[in-house]
């Protein structure tokens, strides 16, 4: 009889593959974003920040979104782990190698619809550009990786971010539009403005031609 693996209270079950294609259990302490130090179950020691991915899925069932940001948002975290990288260019634990067209050609959404969902994500933030072609996911809230990696890719969201990020509540979206459009109409106007004061009115000639003075008879 095969022995099965039940966590305790307060435990979940993570799997994964290594290099070579076999898997990985590992039981992993729910504890959100509370620091914890000290050895896993495995006897690997644990530095960081122990993450549970439900705090994000509560969020996104939650939010009244375009269907289109949950496909798109949903891809980006499935190259987490599909070694999405190159042999000359593999993937770092926590980054996704990945571009826009990219991700409408595995999704099949228009572009518009995965350049606002990326925006949107990235305004949380949730998620950063690290590079050409290459981005972070926010480890505090997305990477089940070893603790010692995962210690370091929170430094570097970290230096590049900072400490903040915002879990949205289900009308964040909506605002987030709303707010977007007033800004790009003010930008327009002030654009509109601007172009205004540049133009200099040019008088008009009187509808009448002069007539030439005639000379006084001698």
């Amino acid at each position: 009889m095969t022995d099965r693996l039940l966590p305790a209270k307060g435990q979940r079950v993570i799997t994964e593959l290594d290099r070579k294609g076999n898997v990985i259990v590992r039981v992993q302490t729910v504890k959100s974003r509370e620091f914890e130090s000290g050895y896993d179950s495995l006897g690997d020691p644990v530095l960081g920040y122990v993450t549970d991915a439900r705090i994000m899925l509560e969020v996104l069932g939650s939010l009244r979104a375009p269907g289109g940001w949950f496909q798109t948002w949903c891809k980006v975290l499935s190259l987490q782990r599909m070694g999405s990288g190159t042999p000359k260019r593999p993937n770092t634990p926590g980054y996704v190698r990945t571009t826009q067209r990219d991700l409408q050609s595995r999704t099949g959404l228009s572009p518009a619809t995965v350049s606002e969902a990326m925006q949107y994500f990235s305004s949380l933030p949730w998620i950063r550009p690290a590079g050409r072609g290459l981005l972070q996911l926010n480890p505090f809230l997305t990477v089940a990786i070893g603790s010692g990696d995962h210690e370091r890719v929170q430094q570097e969201w970290l230096n590049a971010v900072g400490d903040t990020f915002l879990l949205p509540g289900p009308d964040h979206p909506a605002e987030w539009r709303e707010i977007r459009a007033a800004a790009k109409d003010e930008a327009k106007k002030a654009k509109q403005a601007a172009a205004g004061e540049n133009v200099v009115p040019m008088k008009r000639a009187s509808g009448r031609k002069a007539q030439p003075k005639r000379s006084a008879a001698i």
